[in-house]
């Protein structure tokens, strides 16, 4: 999705304005920790996650440049439980300008989608980053948003659960840094 700058400064708008994105917004990208094997495919086959990847990171190459031709910002949709856990592709669907519902749970986005109107059918749809065919983020993931949202939030989670939720959170450390930049000698 893309924002567009409003001001003589080139600030952002507090808002988006609408999208403007060439390709499906469904899914947000995904893959925050390797799985032990090869992703399915929509062809059957089995393919490898870097080529699952692919697509957030070429969806992102379009919006920037739709976004350069248009003067606008890409708003990011990742929320609070995904960037924790590190549910994104690292300079796909990650690499945006701003991110409005990072700070909200996943349960707090639904709530604010449904107050919004959104149809009941959307609401219910299991989340996927629409990477392979029968992708689901929970699924993928091993956790479920429920638990994310609860472990965040300080209220009490299985143990193997919180450890899942530790273990992808530091393992995903360098999605939520620059990249390291060595002393020049």
């Amino acid at each position: 999705m893309l924002a567009s700058f409003r001001s003589a400064e080139g600030a952002p708008e507090s808002g988006c304005e609408g999208s403007a994105s060439p390709a499906s917004v469904e899914g947000s990208g995904n893959c925050g920790e390797t799985p032990d094997g090869p992703v399915a495919s929509t062809s059957g086959f089995p393919i490898p996650l870097a080529e699952a990847n692919l697509k957030p990171r070429l969806r992102m190459a379009a919006w920037y440049y739709y976004a350069s031709l248009l003067n606008y910002l890409v708003v990011g949709g990742s929320n609070r439980a995904e960037l924790y856990v590190g549910y994104s592709t690292k300079h796909g669907d990650s690499g945006v300008d701003i991110m409005p519902l990072g700070n909200l749970t996943k349960g707090e986005v639904r709530e604010m989608a449904a107050y919004l109107g959104v149809p009941k059918k959307i609401l219910e749809k299991a989340p996927s980053a629409g990477l392979w065919r029968g992708q689901t983020d929970e699924e993928e993931m091993g956790i479920t948003y429920r638990d994310l949202d609860r472990y965040l939030l300080g209220q009490p989670v299985p143990q193997d659960v919180r450890e899942k939720i530790e273990r992808r959170h530091r393992n995903s450390e360098h999605k939520r840094r620059m990249p390291p930049v060595p002393d020049v000698i």
